[in-house]
């Protein structure tokens, strides 16, 4: 297998998919943390196939919500320390990271908390970026990691319960989410040009 076919996100997806009928909670812990730290991850669709086989009795229901909350808080804090590393090194660093410390553009400081919070399950997009940045604007890592546990909560439980109740229409309900989250950010994206242009 080439590097090529390695990174095609249907076979990815169809790997993991498959890979997570005899191995549910490793896959959904690597799934879910490398899709937290900002790999492409069909992350999404992995949690809700695990809530489909939870409504079947292959595995608990609990378990799933644990394991997608605990490893998609452990990624987030990954990018995080990522960005506070960044942060404290930037001076060594052979590209200058000034200017995105400076931007202001998307209202960050004003509105971190709320940023943090709603990436997680609404703008679910922009969530990997958001972890660096805070690491990188000082946010404290207490503050942090209240807002965004809160979210990954909301999403841990959304997509666990998502799948387990509408398991049977599970390349539908994918299909919604992913129109829903490209929606979302596009919606952020013009809001933010649009106050740009003020």
């Amino acid at each position: 297998m080439g590097l090529t076919e390695l990174l095609d996100p249907a076979e990815l997806q169809a790997l993991l998919l498959e890979s997570l009928i005899d191995n549910t909670y490793p896959i959904l812990a690597i799934a879910v943390l490398f899709g937290a730290i900002g790999l492409p991850m069909p992350t999404s669709m992995v949690v809700l196939a695990a809530g489909a086989f939870a409504a079947q009795g292959l595995v608990g229901l609990p378990g799933v919500i644990f394991t997608t909350f605990f490893f998609a808080t452990l990624g987030d804090s990954t990018g995080f320390g990522f960005g506070k590393w960044l942060s404290v090194n930037r001076g060594r660093l052979p590209v200058r990271i000034d200017s995105l410390l400076q931007f202001k553009g998307i209202g960050f400081d004003e509105h971190s908390h709320s940023i943090i919070f709603t990436s997680r399950f609404i703008f679910t997009g922009i969530g990997s970026p958001v972890n660096v940045l805070s690491g990188l604007k000082k946010t404290s890592y207490p503050t942090f990691f209240r807002y965004a546990a809160s979210g990954e909560l909301i999403w841990s439980l959304e997509m666990s319960l998502l799948g387990f109740f509408l398991g049977a229409h599970l390349d539908e309900l994918y299909g919604f989410i992913s129109d829903f989250s490209f929606a979302a950010v596009l919606l952020l994206a013009v809001l933010w040009l649009g106050k740009r242009a003020l």
